[in-house]
Order: structure tokens, then sequence, then C-alpha cells
């Protein structure tokens, strides 16, 4: 059972809903983060696994330095937007155990060129 901190119950964004100081199964966590996208369990899990957010965000910085991820800075365990970190979007393979196919890398430029063209 994973504990629900104040922290994870009160996380805006997308949420799995669970109640603040309920002990939740973890792979219904685990369904909540991947199913609904919930900020909640997200970092209930990463609480539970390290101790606090913040511990977690570390744990993933030293996993990211060791997989050569130079061009990312994970300062929280949801995505949720933080000034302090960043991530360069085709630089994530790595985590997800191998290298960027070419065509996500084509369709990124695609993507980032229309984007810069809708600017002009």
């Amino acid at each position: 059972k994973v504990h629900i901190s104040e922290k994870a119950w009160a996380m805006q964004g997308s949420k799995m809903f669970v109640e603040i100081n309920a002990d939740i199964n973890l792979m219904d966590l685990v369904r909540g983060m991947i199913i609904q996208s919930g900020n909640d369990a997200t970092i209930a899990l990463a609480e539970h696994v390290a101790g606090s957010e913040d511990a977690f965000a570390d744990i993933m910085n030293q996993k990211a330095t060791a997989l050569g991820m130079t061009h990312s800075s994970f300062k929280n365990a949801t995505g949720w937007p933080d000034p302090a970190g960043w991530r360069r979007a085709g630089h994530a393979w790595p985590f997800f155990g191998g290298e960027q196919p070419q065509g996500v890398r084509q369709s990124y430029s695609a993507i980032r060129s229309a984007g810069q063209f809708a600017r002009q």
C-alpha cells in the first residue's frame, strides 16, 4: 500500500482523485498514473519510492546522467512545468531503452519548422 500525502492529494492538473491519508494499492496508483495521467498518483509513487518528490527527481537526474542524457534536468515527478527544469524532446529516448527512431526525428523537425513558419 502507498500512503497519500497532503502534497500528492493537493496536486493540480490531471488527477486520480485519491483521498488524503488513504493507503492505496500500488498497482491502482500505477494505473491511475498511466491511464488518467494522475499527478496525485505520480507524486504518491515518487514519495513511496524515494521518500520525497525532490529525492525522486534526483534519482531521475542520476539515471539521465548515466544514460548520457546531457540535455535533461528533471525537477519533479509529474512533468509539471518548472522554469528550472528542461529537456529536449528527442533526448528522452534513452529512458525508453533505445535510440530515437529516424521517423520521430524527421517528424519533430517538420513540426519545429512548421512552428517557425507560423510565427513569421
